[in-house]
């Protein structure tokens, strides 16, 4: 089951693993790479708030949900 918040489902190209591990370089990182990708600012805010809506797991799960490498 997928946990993208959109239907249907839209992801960034964007790699997790060359973010450094800290919470806010990883969501900055990725929405930087959704604003290049021409994201409306509406759907990347809307990622972002879900994925710092919980703990570190769930931002990264949320993250890669949204993400395609």
């Amino acid at each position: 089951m997928s946990n993208n918040l959109f239907t249907p489902p839209k992801t960034v190209v964007f790699d997790l693993s060359d973010c450094d591990g800290n919470a806010f370089a990883i969501c900055g990182a990725w929405r930087k790479a959704a604003r290049r990708q021409g994201w409306p600012n509406a759907d990347i805010e809307k990622v972002t708030e879900e994925a710092q809506s919980a703990d570190y797991e769930h931002l990264l799960c949320v993250i890669d949900e949204h993400s395609d490498y």
